[in-house]
């Protein structure tokens, strides 16, 4: 039993500011499926706004900050790790398209 407490213990958020932190990179990073959801079926074809992209982009560079403060490699590996793929997207539809509007 005392197991079972010490690991309930481990999982209260103490700091949670920082949990607001990692929400919002969450969900800046959820939100992308369902900003390419909307805008496929408007389209009726599978398509990837620009704004796809940009929350992408957002929520990476959230949960980033929030896996140093953390000082959690692995998890700021994983999340920064598609930052460029994200950047290289948003240049290439700019050039591309000509404008940002999506």
């Amino acid at each position: 039993m005392d197991e079972l407490i010490a690991i309930f213990k481990e999982c209260i958020i103490d700091d949670w500011g920082w949990a607001l932190v990692a929400i919002a990179g969450n969900f800046a990073f959820a939100l992308r499926f369902f900003v390419q959801w909307i805008c496929s079926e408007r389209k009726k074809k599978s398509y990837l706004p620009i704004s796809f992209w940009v929350f992408s982009l957002i929520g990476s560079l959230i949960l980033g900050i929030y896996a140093i403060h953390r000082r959690e490699f692995m998890v700021l590996l994983s999340g920064l790790l598609a930052t460029p793929i994200y950047v290289r997207n948003l240049i290439l539809m700019r050039k591309e398209n000509g404008d940002t509007k999506n």
